[in-house]
């Protein structure tokens, strides 16, 4: 609902190693100026880090500067159901979504930062922004 109304770029990771693969994904959208809302959504299975969920937060914002903190969304609870809808085949890829207006998966990639997957996502939010 927060979303509702504009299309939105949505990278998930499961794992600490995704972070690689979704820093290039920021870096593509910045440099070709993509005008889409990002977000950043980590998901942490299990109860130990739902248990100390403000410490594995405060080391993720160590590394995020503070203007972008809440374009940082940590899902704790909930994450399985992430994964069972993106698989988890290649864990270390980031999952990569376009929800349209009405938060409709109108582009998703889990198969790692390429410039032929940045140049489609474009090409699906451009229609978007044409309908």
């Amino acid at each position: 609902q927060d979303w509702a109304g504009q299309p939105v770029i949505v990278l998930t990771g499961y794992l600490q190693d995704s972070q690689f693969d979704i820093d290039r994904w920021l870096i593509g959208l910045d440099m070709t100026k993509t005008a889409a809302q990002v977000y950043e959504v980590p998901t942490i299975a299990g109860l130990i880090p739902r248990m100390i969920s403000d410490r594995i937060n405060e080391g993720m914002r160590s590394g995020i500067p503070k203007p972008i903190w809440s374009a940082v969304i940590t899902i704790y609870q909930g994450g399985d159901k992430i994964e069972r809808f993106t698989g988890t085949e290649r864990p270390r890829n980031a999952r990569v979504f376009l929800l349209d207006q009405k938060g409709t998966v109108r582009f998703f990639t889990d198969e790692g930062f390429s410039v032929m997957g940045l140049n489609l996502l474009r090409e699906r939010l451009k229609e978007l922004s044409e309908q």
